[in-house]
Order: structure tokens, then C-alpha cells, then sequence
């Protein structure tokens, strides 16, 4: 078979598979989490309810904020349709970084707020 009669039916196929959502933009949105607009992202992929969930708890308490960032640079994270996101999945080190910064806002607030009066 040549190619250009694979191609047609490889691209339908992906359509099925694929969301038309990016990932990239999935990752922004989750990293608005970190200044206090949690579930943005799932807001975007059309998760509505547990987009509401993330925003009233922070995320799940932090613990959904750190399992949505790995699922969305793994390519793992999928729309309200079950279909994953646009993308390559090559934003680990993005992921590694906003942990970071994720664990160092949190730990300076825990010494803001435990720190002995003098």
C-alpha cells in the first residue's frame, strides 16, 4: 500500500482518539493553581464538577493539584469525553520545576504561619 492511502485513515482514526484540547494549555491553567485559581484546567478539558471540587479545596488540599500536574505532562490526562489531550508529553521538566516552586510557596507559608512570636 502507498502511503497517502494510510494517512486518511491514521488522521480519522486520531480524531477518534484525540482531544481537541492542548495540553500545553491544560499545563497553564493548572499552574494558575499555585496563585489560588485551582481547577481551571479541568474547567477547560470540560470537567465542570470536579473543576468546582479543585477550586473549593485548593485542589483537592494540594494532593489533586500534584496528581493533575503529572498526569498532564505524562499525556495521561484526558477530557470529559475520555479522550487525551493534544501533546507530546515532553513538559517534565516544566512539571519538575512548578513542583518545585508548588513546595517552597508552601513550605515558606508553613514557617509564615508556625514561626515563634518573639
Amino acid at each position: 500500500m502507498n502511503n497517502q492511502t494510510i494517512k486518511p485513515e491514521v488522521e480519522s482514526q486520531l480524531q477518534n482518539i484525540a482531544s481537541s484540547k492542548s495540553q500545553l494549555a491544560a499545563f497553564i491553567f493548572l499552574c494558575f493553581g499555585l496563585i489560588g485559581l485551582n481547577g481551571l484546567h479541568r474547567f477547560y478539558v470540560g470537567k465542570v464538577v470536579s473543576g468546582f471540587l479543585h477550586l473549593l479545596t485548593l485542589g483537592v488540599f494540594g494532593i489533586g493539584w500534584i496528581f493533575d500536574c503529572v498526569l498532564i505532562l505524562t499525556g495521561a490526562f484526558e477530557d470529559k469525553k475520555w479522550k487525551r489531550l493534544l501533546g507530546e508529553g515532553k513538559y517534565i521538566l516544566y512539571c519538575l520545576l512548578t513542583l518545585f516552586l508548588f513546595i517552597l510557596v508552601i513550605s515558606f507559608a508553613l514557617f509564615l504561619y508556625f514561626r515563634p512570636a518573639n
